[in-house]
């Protein structure tokens, strides 16, 4: 699937997708339920791939 943003949504979307994660992350570290908390972890690693894919399409149109 390809999306097509402009630069002001993908700056806002970097800012949400990093406040989720740390959201994220946050509660993993207080989950008590092992399978929750292995959702939660499994979440984490989908936000950042994306932040880093992302990042890298941010990169590459500046040059």
């Amino acid at each position: 699937m390809q999306v097509s943003l402009e630069y002001e949504q993908v700056q806002v979307l970097l800012e949400l997708l990093q406040s989720n994660l740390k959201e994220l992350r946050l509660e993993s570290s207080r989950a008590d339920s092992h399978d929750y908390r292995e959702m939660l972890h499994h979440r984490e690693a989908v936000v950042e791939s994306v932040l880093n894919k992302l990042a890298t399409e941010e990169r590459l149109e500046a040059v």
